[in-house]
């Protein structure tokens, strides 16, 4: 698990997930060009989960054998504040 440091200038919220939706389409084909941006959004909110009551799980399938869900699991994983591995199902969460 790392550690996020916070910058000590101001960042702007649209260019870190600019970036993340960059990083996730160069290692993720997806099936539409919004799903990079609705994974940015979940790694964001990972990062202010605890301040809701409710938040939705991020789930990923494919009918189709490698298609790329373990390397968008692993990106998630490294990006995603407190993310850890269920071992029974060897899914991030």
């Amino acid at each position: 698990m790392h550690e996020v440091k916070p910058s000590p200038e101001p960042v702007s919220l649209a260019e870190v997930l600019d970036q993340v939706v960059e990083l996730l389409r160069r290692y993720v084909v997806f099936e539409h060009d919004d799903d990079a941006v609705l994974v940015a959004l979940y790694i964001a909110l990972t990062y202010c989960f605890d301040r809701f009551k409710h938040v939705p799980l991020l789930v990923i399938t494919s009918a189709v054998k490698r298609s790329g869900k373990s390397t968008l699991l692993e990106l998630v994983g490294h990006l995603s504040q407190r993310a850890y591995r269920d071992k029974r199902r060897g899914d991030c969460v």
